[in-house]
């Protein structure tokens, strides 16, 4: 900012250092959901492969938009007396689901191993369908078959971060025809696909009156294939064809799934402090 006379104000010196310190307090994690992490939520920033945030592999939401400005969220809800009914956050039990699983406990004591990401919150008019899901970084797609359908289509990518280590990028519940093939390289931001409709089932349908339950499951992890993670007695989870895998662990959380070298991570944890030196301008929508 500058007076009349092209000279910098004492507020606009002022300014650029407000501006200055708030960017390296948020390239330093500190936004609200960042701060929000619960004490299992903190451990997994442990677990976040991050190399040079300067000069490594940038990476962006699976909607194409830096962190934090994404207005696709992980869902929850709560009931009248403010009873959390729902969370599709990463590394939770959603009290929402029920029945029946190959774990042989009910789908309210697993633990989510991505996030389910919505464009509003229960009381939104904003469905999720038809949303376009988009790279979060360059890579290689490793798997997108026209014939996996689970429901919907699913698309994995490998990126290679500048320390050598690999983690892969899990896009799920999207329509056909998907936008890529396995083998394909990707840029940042390139299409793959839209999220397909999804019916709600939960277990409080009173509180989901449009029925839409269309989401994007997401996941970051270390591995590529989820086919046979399960040890004893958890075997039924195995299945030879599924890659993806059931984008549940139990009985332990995903943090440390499943072995303490090759895990699944948190998304969003992950994705902010992969941003780089481009995170500044974005602060401020510049």
């Amino acid at each position: 900012m500058k007076n009349r006379t092209g000279l910098p104000t004492a507020f606009g010196r002022l300014a650029w250092l407000c501006v200055w310190a708030i960017g390296l307090a948020a390239a330093a994690g500190f936004s609200p959901r960042v701060a929000a992490f619960s004490s299992a939520d903190s451990s997994a920033k442990l677990a976040v492969p991050r190399g040079d945030n300067y000069n490594d592999l940038l990476f962006s939401d699976p909607f194409g938009v830096m962190l934090p400005h994404s207005r696709y969220q992980p869902r929850i809800t709560r009931d009248s007396s403010s009873n959390v009914i729902e969370d599709t956050s990463y590394g939770v039990r959603n009290p929402e689901m029920g029945g029946a699983t190959c774990f042989g406990v009910d789908w309210s004591r697993i633990f989510h191993a991505g996030e389910d990401l919505y464009a509003g919150q229960v009381d939104s008019l904003a469905s999720t369908e038809n949303t376009e899901v988009r790279a979060v970084a360059d890579g290689v797609v490793k798997f997108a078959p026209s014939t996996f359908n689970y429901p919907g289509f699913v698309v994995i990518i490998e990126h290679s971060l500048r320390s050598g280590e690999k983690v892969y990028s899990v896009y799920a519940h999207l329509k056909g025809p998907l936008n890529v093939k396995a083998g394909q390289q990707v840029k940042r931001g390139q299409l793959l696909g839209k999220v397909m409709y999804l019916a709600y089932s939960g277990n409080y349908p009173q509180y989901h009156p449009s029925r839409d339950d269309s989401h994007l499951h997401f996941e970051i992890r270390q591995f590529y294939s989820g086919a046979n993670i399960y040890p004893y007695p958890y075997g039924y989870c195995n299945k030879a064809g599924n890659v993806p895998g059931v984008g549940y662990t139990y009985p332990a959380g995903p943090d440390g799934f499943p072995s303490s070298s090759q895990h699944y991570i948190n998304p969003y944890v992950f994705i902010y402090y992969h941003q780089g030196r481009t995170y500044l301008p974005q602060v401020f929508g510049q």
